[in-house]
């Protein structure tokens, strides 16, 4: 979808989500999440960043309790059923 254009309906929160509708070919109105789209307000730590950090300090110690869980084997294996 990345570079494709779409014809804009409407915008608005729904269950606490920023949605972009638009309609499809065959006329149905669907969306997509407002900040996968240019119609997003700039983030702002990626602004201040400007590509010199890969993650936030909240991203990085997120990622320490996944792997200080994933080591103490207090993280259950999730396997769909099928």
């Amino acid at each position: 979808m990345f570079g494709r254009e779409f014809d804009y309906v409407d915008d608005r929160e729904r269950y606490g989500l920023q949605r972009v509708y638009y309609h499809r070919a065959d006329g149905t109105r669907v969306y997509f999440p407002t900040k996968w789209t240019n119609l997003a307000a700039p983030d702002p730590f990626l602004e201040l960043a400007r590509g010199e950090a890969i993650a936030r300090l909240s991203d990085l110690l997120g990622l320490a309790d996944l792997v200080r869980a994933l080591r103490e084997g207090s993280v259950k294996e999730n396997t769909p059923e099928v």
